[in-house]
């Protein structure tokens, strides 16, 4: 169990967070500047906050109360992989991952970074440089080098940023079962919320240093607590009644160059458009109207033509709204505040 409370008076912002995880992954999401990596290097030790107490399996590794109560990087049992991967080019695949372990007898390393080889799906490269690897098996290394000193917490910083996107999807999945079986404390940093949603048992929306909802992905997505969790979850989030907003997906929206006369239905203007796959995400919105996104079938937008600035008719049935509570949502954060990521 990692038990955390932590602050620290950044640029713009003060990072207050606290947060209790077991042997899960738990993924911070936000947008670059809110305070995620920060946060991932004070859990290392690479940073100290202004206060703080951080708890591993009841072994105190940080109180600020108690002057010299503060364990070394190094001694804190932690896996760290960092967003650049950092591999040394010089170095084989095997040197790389033996890196971090060198104070070991050499049975015991060699043991060790085959364990890893395995673990990662890398062992035919075990001779390669890194300069000669894809970047899906750059990633892998790196989760090597910092499994191989089998952590008792493991902290990973942007784990897929660094990939294409026909390589992301599938690295995501490999890492997903990577860290299902570890068992340990693991906190994955992302502004991606498809990162999120599969690598997370759960996950915390977080901006200007604080978390602003946790939940599953699903229950984040279903019931987004304000317009800026809906929007990292693409879910479409409008007023109703005085004590409640509407909740839809995309996908349910349905555009048309008339009225239909439906319960739920906004006069807007196409904002933009972007093909995804067989469907044409319009983003939509203007004076008259909310801020939605549309998910509409490639074969009517071929079919209509629908342009950049036309103004059309976007609406939902009545059955696929789900209703959420405005008394719990928080006010809305302020996006001009940003320090680190």
């Amino acid at each position: 169990m990692l038990t955390f409370a932590v602050k620290k008076r950044l640029r713009d912002f003060t990072l207050d967070l606290s947060l209790e995880i077991g042997t899960e992954t738990h993924v911070l999401i936000g947008h670059s500047g809110c305070g995620k990596s920060t946060t991932l290097r004070i859990l290392a030790g690479l940073m100290d906050p202004d206060q703080g107490r951080i708890e591993l399996d009841g072994r105190v590794l940080l109180d600020t109360k108690e002057r010299g109560r503060a364990v070394s990087p190094e001694d804190r049992d932690v896996g760290y992989l960092v967003q650049s991967y950092a591999l040394f080019p010089h170095l084989s695949v095997t040197d790389n991952i033996a890196y971090g372990i060198s104070r070991l007898d050499k049975g015991e390393r060699k043991k060790r970074v085959e364990e890893a080889l395995d673990l990662v799906g890398v062992r035919p490269l075990a001779n390669a440089r890194p300069g000669s690897l894809s970047g899906g098996e750059q990633q892998r290394v790196a989760l090597a080098r910092a499994l191989v000193r089998r952590p008792r917490f493991f902290l990973l910083d942007e784990p897929l940023s660094a990939l294409d996107i026909s390589t992301r999807v599938r690295v995501r999945g490999e890492l997903k079962t990577i860290l299902q079986g570890l068992s340990i404390p693991t906190i994955v940093v992302t502004h991606d919320y498809e990162d999120a949603r599969v690598l997370g048992d759960s996950i915390a929306v977080m901006d200007s240093g604080k978390i602003v909802q946790t939940g599953t992905a699903e229950e984040v997505a279903q019931r987004p607590a304000s317009a800026f969790v809906a929007a990292f979850t693409d879910t479409n989030l409008v007023g109703g009644g005085d004590d409640e907003k509407m909740a839809f997906d995309p996908w349910r929206v349905s555009v048309s160059r008339e009225p239909t006369g439906g319960e739920c239905e906004w006069r807007v203007g196409i904002q933009d458009m972007a093909r995804l796959g067989a469907f044409v995400r319009m983003h939509l919105g203007g004076d008259e109207g909310p801020s939605l996104l549309a998910d509409v079938p490639a074969e009517k937008m071929d079919r209509e033509s629908y342009s950049l600035g036309e103004a059309v008719y976007a609406s939902v049935a009545p059955k696929d709204v789900r209703f959420v509570a405005s008394s719990s949502m928080p006010n809305e954060p302020d996006h001009d505040e940003k320090e680190d990521s």
